[in-house]
């Protein structure tokens, strides 16, 4: 029993390392590199170009940056009026100080 365990062990670890060697990604674990840096930028560009062509982009965005800079942390249920405006309800707690 005791080998099969370690065999199935080395064979999992094999595959593991076969895995990361066949991942053509695997330059961007190296977060500060020219060019993994260049390659988010020009992802988070193609991303924002995308969303921002959407009709409720602008009021989402809105909305979100509201709960980022406010005090209210806990915010359960948001709702669009006939104008397409997300509103957030249930503003629930705020942090102690």
């Amino acid at each position: 029993m005791k080998r099969y365990t370690l065999l199935l062990l080395a064979l999992f670890g094999i595959s593991q390392i076969t895995q990361a060697q066949d991942d053509p990604y695997i330059w961007l674990e190296e977060v500060d590199s020219q060019k993994a840096l260049e390659f988010v930028k020009n992802q988070s560009e193609a991303t924002i170009d995308e969303l921002s062509s959407e009709k409720y982009y602008q009021s989402i965005y809105d909305v979100n940056l509201e709960i980022l800079n406010s005090d209210i942390r806990d915010i359960r249920n948001f709702t669009f009026n006939k104008n397409g405006d997300l509103t957030p309800h249930h503003f629930l707690t705020k942090p102690q100080k």
